[in-house]
């Protein structure tokens, strides 16, 4: 009699599912008690936009982003706190030297994205008729590291183009650093120059309420080309009635005149 035992075939058995991936730094789980103030900030931002009826979503992307980095930076900072205060309980002394060194080089925020529109209208300006018009927001940044905005069609077939840029503190002893600056020459943004410049420094945007402006009475920065496309309209309207009176008063002017009682011809 054949006593080979036969085993009965064991089925396949599933491998145990990978347990679940850590919630995103942005999701839910991480509460705004947990969160550092800048952080807090951030999400605050990310609640407002998300509150809009239209949202920007390219905003709410980057901001996102800003705040898993900023969520990233405060966990590590944690962590390097929690080694120092071990290594110190341990008398670890050369460790908490290293330790300090690393926090104090480590930011403790990270640089949230501004809210910049597009483009911007400068208008209202008699002074400085022709830094008027719509500015576009440029890839290139201002040697200060800023938003750089530009004028592609000025009208003007030798300085086609106009600069509005925020300056640093390279040039005139610091005194322009941060000051928001209009130019007709690409050369002078490395050189903070330009006709027209803001009275205050403190402004991320050339947009930001209460900005005053030298040499530029009246004049109104708003956000989006509806404003500076009026204006030059406005401008065009009222040059076409300058040159129709200028004309005018042409075809009615005397061919002749008399200086101190001596005949002239008028050409």
């Amino acid at each position: 009699t054949d006593t080979t035992q036969w085993e009965r075939p064991v089925a396949d058995v599933p491998a145990p599912a990978p347990p679940p991936p850590p919630p995103a730094p942005s999701s839910p789980a991480v509460s705004r008690q947990a969160m550092s103030e800048a952080a807090r900030n951030v999400q605050s931002l990310i609640d407002a936009e998300k509150s809009k009826p239209k949202k920007d979503y390219a905003r709410l992307q980057d901001l996102k982003t800003t705040l898993e980095a900023q969520l990233a930076l405060d966990a590590e900072r944690k962590l390097l706190e929690t080694e120092l205060a071990a290594a110190d309980e341990r008398e670890q002394y050369i460790k908490c030297k290293e330790l300090v060194a690393r926090l104090e080089q480590m930011a403790v925020t990270v640089e949230v994205p501004l809210d910049a529109a597009a483009k911007v209208s400068l208008t209202n300006s008699t002074e400085s008729v022709h830094l008027m018009g719509v500015y576009e927001l440029c890839g290139t940044k201002a040697p200060s590291g800023s938003l750089m905005y530009v004028n592609h069609n000025a009208g003007d077939d030798t300085k086609p183009k106009r600069y509005l840029y925020r300056a640093d503190g390279s040039t005139h002893d610091g005194a322009r650093d941060g000051l928001w600056i209009a130019c007709d020459d690409e050369g002078q943004i490395g050189l903070n120059q330009g006709l027209i410049r803001s009275v205050q420094a403190d402004a991320d945007l050339p947009t930001a309420a209460g900005l005053t402006w030298i040499q530029a009475e009246g004049i109104v920065v708003t956000e989006g080309e509806a404003a500076g496309l009026a204006w030059i309209k406005a401008e065009v309207e009222r040059a076409a009635v300058d040159e129709k009176r200028a004309a005018e008063a042409c075809a009615n002017a005397p061919t002749k005149v008399t200086l101190a009682g001596r005949a002239g011809v008028h050409e």
